[in-house]
């Protein structure tokens, strides 16, 4: 609550009086809010051994991603993450929107996903189907490709966008049929199409995008 009205050093104050991993959570993530890139992800690091299992899920999708990218990029993706953190994602999107000219092309991926992911977050999901549209038009052999691809699908699915939706995971299918979401793509593929006929609107039996 103080790290969002900007009193960070309170913040920091109270976070360092505790001893437990949610005090080492917020030590992080203050840490990278004020661009110590590398004491904060020390302490992210520390926190992780005793959190439930979602936060450190989420702890663990912002290290990976921030040991993937240069220092040029780590900066705003540790502050963006935090803003995310403290209720202001929005804030993170448009910090990392207007980072993205000075990232370098090779981290550029990894910073418009997490651009993408955090406006989704904000409930901006124009902005979002924007950003991630770019990503995997553009950047098909980045990490980031499955899990945006996912994301951008059923964001045009719950916008009513059923063609863009079924579009977008067969182009994932085809692309990374090993990935770990692949499955769940095919189930988002599946579901499309049950949709679509319980709407009236017939749809031939078409194979799995991979034997196509």
């Amino acid at each position: 609550s103080l790290a969002g009205r900007g009193q960070v050093q309170e913040a920091r104050e109270v976070a360092s009086a505790g001893r437990g991993s949610l005090s080492a959570l917020e030590e992080g993530y203050l840490r990278l809010q004020e661009g110590e890139v590398t004491a904060g992800m020390e302490a992210l690091q520390q926190a992780l051994g005793d959190l439930a299992p979602s936060k450190a899920t989420e702890v663990l999708h912002l290290l990976s991603s921030l040991n993937r990218v240069g220092a040029r990029a780590a900066e705003p993706l540790g502050r963006a993450a935090a803003r995310g953190h403290q209720g202001r994602p929005a804030e993170g999107s448009t910090l990392l929107t207007e980072a993205l000219p000075g990232v370098p092309e090779e981290d550029r991926a990894t910073v418009m996903a997490w651009a993408g992911e955090l406006a989704d977050q904000a409930g901006e999901s124009g902005r979002a189907a924007e950003l991630l549209t770019v990503l995997v038009q553009e950047y098909p052999d980045a990490p980031e490709f499955p899990e945006a691809s996912l994301a951008l699908a059923e964001i045009h699915r719950q916008a009513g966008r059923t063609a863009e939706a079924r579009s977008v995971l067969e182009e994932l299918i085809l692309r990374r049929p090993e990935s770990p979401v692949a499955p769940a793509a095919r189930r988002a593929l599946q579901r499309i199409r049950e949709e679509s006929a319980g709407e009236g609107g017939w749809m031939p039996p078409s194979p799995d995008p991979e034997e196509e």
